[in-house]
């Protein structure tokens, strides 16, 4: 008896978390839109995100910040789209008082809902969805004339106290790097030291993500697909997904133009994914740039009409 207990206790402990670590259907709630707020503040939320507070603007502002046709090119070229140039973003520059937690909404993240028919495990939906994430940059960098350099897409390995303690899922990255004239980036030479090569400028697509833990119900600003079900990847908590600043350390542009380009270049991604592949990008205040949601080039501004005063 004194032998079996513990290891009856042993065995159910194993099993109670075998089982929290599963992937979890819940695909029997739907996200109910709020109309109050904005589309991107409804499809963070939708993820699971803190979502960053709208902007109240009086109309017809609030109407124009509502468009979706948003150019974010760097440097602007064309003064006939709605531009930096045309549509100045300082309206939708807040900055908002935060705790000492970091929030959500501080940091570039993943959020997508990979179709349930593409994929029937939670490890098969992180390699969809890097493998959709790899395809489209490389595309990127091949229509902007961008040289191409090393590329890693492979799942990490989260252990056994993250996965069973933790409850950590499996973490994924993509990694492509680029060599950019106008950032000065280049591929530096494997015979530079490391502690030098760290130094230089460095151009790179970064993403974290981790395997989905639960099938949700594919929300309606999605594509529909077949099975009306989708794997959540997570941009909240421990499991939340990360997109870095592509471009690190450049010789030749400031912090804004910096800021600007990271804006460009994710836009021009966004064209050539799907719509259940959703990027946010977190404020950059300091560089005149709000936060923003992009979803198939498209540009969401965290914006909402001022309620009229009665």
């Amino acid at each position: 008896m004194r032998n079996y207990l513990p290891g009856t206790l042993a065995s159910m402990m194993m099993l109670l978390l075998t089982a929290c670590s599963g992937v979890r259907d819940v695909s029997d709630r739907h996200y109910e839109y709020e109309n109050a707020h904005s589309l991107a503040w409804n499809i963070s939320t939708a993820a699971g995100m803190t979502s960053f507070e709208d902007a109240k603007l009086n109309p017809p502002l609030s109407s124009l910040y509502s468009r979706k046709d948003y150019d974010l090119s760097y440097p602007v070229k064309s003064a006939q789209t709605l531009n930096e140039s045309t549509l100045p973003l300082a309206p939708l520059l807040r900055f908002t008082p935060t705790g000492m937690a970091p929030e959500d909404w501080w940091f570039n993240r993943i959020l997508a809902w990979v179709p349930t028919e593409l994929a029937k495990t939670p490890q098969q939906a992180s390699t969809v969805l890097a493998s959709t994430i790899q395809e489209a940059v490389l595309t990127t960098l091949k229509e902007t004339k961008r040289p191409t350099g090393e590329i890693k897409n492979e799942a990490g390995d989260n252990g056994w106290i993250n996965k069973y303690a933790l409850q950590i899922t499996a973490p994924r990255y993509v990694v492509v790097h680029f060599a950019d004239s106008a950032a000065g980036c280049e591929f530096p030479d494997k015979n530079v030291p490391f502690i030098e090569r760290i130094k230089l400028p460095s151009c790179a697509f970064f993403a974290e993500f981790h395997d989905p833990e639960k099938i949700v119900s594919t929300p309606a600003f999605i594509t529909p697909n077949a099975t009306g079900k989708s794997y959540l990847i997570r941009p909240d908590g421990l499991n939340s997904s990360f997109v870095a600043d592509a471009f690190d350390k450049p010789s030749t542009l400031s912090d804004d133009e910096r800021t600007r380009m990271a804006y460009d270049f994710l836009q021009k991604v966004s064209q050539h994914l799907p719509s259940w592949v959703i990027f946010y990008i977190s404020p950059h205040e300091r560089a005149g740039m709000p936060a923003i949601i992009l979803q198939s080039g498209k540009v969401y501004f965290f914006v909402t009409e001022r309620p009229s005063k009665p």
